[in-house]
């Protein structure tokens, strides 16, 4: 008789699913705005070609980030090796162009001198689209750290 498989623990299968379909919606938000883009005249092609180029390492991104939720599920230390840096290279990518932003909106604030309800909105804009893909992407991250060992002990 078989022995039983060892159930995958609760928060790592959940990292997986979100891993799953956050990768999916990165593919989807990625060729949105490649069909944005693509759909607004440019007079300068190597700008279209600098934006095919990004396109394609975002889903590239997109597809690993799936591949890795699935392999998680599929019990592979590859896929969590491989889903862990994704995800920390993801979160680490929005959360300095955050701060890259906000440094830019304080020198603007700077500058003036004066604080204009158009840059209070830019910045909670900015705080908020920029601040939620990090947070999105720290919460699988960090269920995967908090159950390493059990992942480790049944993985293949």
């Amino acid at each position: 008789m078989k022995d039983a498989k060892i159930e995958l623990p609760k928060k790592t299968k959940i990292a997986a699913w979100w891993m799953i379909i956050g990768g999916i919606l990165f593919n989807v938000f990625v060729l949105f705005l490649l069909w944005q883009i693509g759909s607004t005249p440019s007079s300068v092609p190597e700008m279209f070609i600098f934006c095919l180029l990004m396109a394609g390492i975002g889903i590239f991104i997109g597809f690993l980030l799936s591949l890795s939720g699935f392999l998680i599920l599929k019990r592979k230390k590859i896929g969590w090796i491989c889903g862990v840096s994704i995800l920390f290279l993801l979160t680490f990518l929005f959360i300095s162009f955050l701060i890259l932003v906000a440094i830019v909106l304080i020198g603007e604030f700077i500058k003036d001198f004066s604080i204009h309800p158009i840059l209070l909105t830019e910045i909670f804009v900015v705080v908020f689209l920029f601040s939620l893909p990090a947070i999105i992407y720290l919460v699988p991250l960090i269920s995967l750290l908090r159950e390493k060992k059990e992942f480790w002990k049944i993985a293949t």
